[in-house]
């Protein structure tokens, strides 16, 4: 929260450029004000193979229309989360910057029923709470069991 893009792009950069990054993907959210992010990460040329995903409101995933991408329902994402973490294959390491961000964060992310036409929403659970960390994890996570091999996530 509150770090530029320009300096976030510029980080990651740096850790693209060292092994084991060197090579693999990254999912960048792709949706609103991402696109913006995602010409940014594109015109940094990482040794990564970029990932856009763009959260939508449909009820399938599929390959975005432009191509390199995904359009990614935000239940889809949040049904991963669910299943690494209730499989036990989800890890928060303790020592991570943002653990306690990410854990609290998870913790408030909720389903909301609209019970006149029965809509789910996802989304934390008060207002005032973000979902930041946790959708970008979502998005590396649901990438990376819908088109790579399974792996155990550990963040």
């Amino acid at each position: 929260m509150g770090t530029p893009y320009t300096q976030i792009v510029a980080d990651m950069a740096d850790l693209a450029a060292q092994p084991p990054l060197a090579g693999g993907y990254l999912c960048v959210d792709n949706t609103g004000v991402g696109r913006a992010v995602v010409n940014m990460f594109r015109k940094a040329r990482m040794p990564l193979q970029l990932i856009p995903i763009t959260i939508v409101p449909s009820h399938t995933a599929k390959p975005a229309p432009e191509g390199g991408g995904w359009n990614v329902p935000k239940a889809d994402l949040v049904a991963v989360m669910q299943t690494l973490v209730q499989s036990r294959r989800f890890h928060i390491v303790p020592t991570l910057p943002d653990a306690k961000v990410l854990g609290r964060e998870l913790q408030a992310f909720r389903v909301k029923v609209n019970l006149a036409t029965g809509n789910e929403t996802f989304q934390s659970w008060r207002e005032r709470d973000h979902d930041d960390c946790v959708l970008s994890v979502a998005l590396a996570c649901w990438y990376g069991e819908r088109c790579c091999k399974r792996i155990d996530i550990l963040v």
